[in-house]
């Protein structure tokens, strides 16, 4: 551990994260140090760290260690989710759909959970079909909520099938068909990719990292 707190002292970001993770849970001072924890892990997520960004969520939602603010949690949130982080983007989604903390959005909604569906996540999938449903026009999208509705019936676990199941009733009895087209498969959804941007204080030697959209590509956001 005292060689892990070093490297984080040197500004390694990995072990700046594994000993946030050692303060929360108490094996550096004896006692939990949530405050030490979050600063830490706040530094990582700063730095890029994918799983410092969501749990720095986690934190922020709930008032861990800092005071609770919802809309930074979900730019946490946010910054993991556009990166494939499943958890992080389940939570996301699901700010977006109640409109805690940012305002009700589905296109984000929907480009987010994008993202881990096309991994061949099964919750993405759900999201994905969700968001649709709930945004303008879902009838312009049939195809592609009923090809999401049929991937999660198929790869997922009972929970997700006894809940998708009745939803799949009532989005035929509202759809002009009962199927997508054999051959149909959604677009690819290409998602800008991240671009993490490193600078070194001459003086300090501090090192400072902001993960940002990176627009130079052909992607759709």
């Amino acid at each position: 551990m005292a060689l892990v707190q070093q490297a984080a002292q040197l500004g390694d970001v990995v072990a700046t994260y594994t000993t946030a993770t050692l303060y929360a849970a108490g094996y550096i001072n004896g006692q939990k140090d949530q405050t030490t924890a979050y600063t830490m892990i706040k530094r990582a997520a700063d730095a890029g760290h994918i799983d410092a960004a969501y749990r720095s969520g986690i934190y922020l939602m709930n008032g861990i260690g800092t005071r609770k603010d919802n809309r930074a949690a979900y730019a946490a949130f946010q910054s993991a989710a556009e990166r494939g982080h499943l958890y992080a983007t389940i939570m996301a989604w699901d700010m977006l759909n109640s409109g805690n903390g940012v305002r009700q959005n589905w296109d984000e909604a929907y480009r987010l959970s994008r993202v881990v569906a096309a991994q061949g996540e099964v919750y993405g999938a759900v999201m994905a079909a969700s968001s649709l449903l709930q945004g303008k026009r879902p009838q312009d999208h049939e195809d592609e909520v009923l090809y999401w509705v049929d991937l999660a019936l198929r790869n997922g676990d009972t929970n997700i099938r006894n809940s998708v199941g009745p939803m799949r009733e009532k989005v035929v009895a509202a759809f002009r068909k009962a199927n997508a087209p054999p051959q149909y498969v959604p677009r690819v959804y290409r998602a800008c990719p991240m671009k993490t941007v490193c600078l070194v204080d001459h003086y300090s030697g501090a090192r400072q990292c902001t993960t940002n959209k990176d627009y130079w590509h052909d992607c759709d956001g």
